[in-house]
């Protein structure tokens, strides 16, 4: 079984945050996020990143919070969630991200902005259980909302 629990699909994470692999698996296993089963790949520099307008990119200011490790966080170039597949043979089957449709038109492209039917536009993400089928049936992968809304009189 590949990576990720897939057979056929190895799953790798990439995130813009510096540290290096082995600080980024340590910052999250101190967040209760431990043995992912997948890769977790440290890319501050941008690397690995499509060469394709998809991303939207932030200054994560964050060199005075505590990062719980031994390791100090840094400020660094965010990258905004994406989801790219490749086949095997290296060529682009899939892409989402908040550049792509449905969400290419929806601005402006900040943390609070709601998006019709699905949520603030920092809570929209691929469904994990449709990625692998996604893949398999050569279709975009489905999305939602990974926060409930909140009425006023909750808060």
């Amino acid at each position: 079984m590949a990576a990720g629990g897939f057979a056929g699909i190895a799953l790798h994470a990439v995130v813009a945050e510096p540290g290096g692999d082995d600080e980024i698996v340590a910052r999250l296993a101190v967040r209760d996020l431990k043995d992912l089963g997948f890769p977790v790949h440290s890319d501050p520099e941008h690397k690995l990143l499509l060469k394709a307008p998809i991303y939207v990119k932030k200054l994560q200011e964050c060199s005075t919070s505590d990062s719980k490790t031994s390791v100090p966080y840094e400020d660094y170039m965010m990258v905004q969630p994406a989801l790219v597949v490749f086949r095997r043979s290296g060529e682009v089957q899939q892409v989402w991200s908040w550049m792509t449709d449905p969400l290419k038109d929806v601005e402006p492209k900040v943390w609070n902005t709601v998006v019709p039917e699905l949520g603030p536009l920092v809570g929209v993400r691929p469904i994990s259980a449709d990625i692998a089928p996604s893949i398999k049936e050569n279709r975009n992968v489905k999305l939602q909302c990974v926060f409930k809304p909140v009425s006023m009189k909750t808060v």
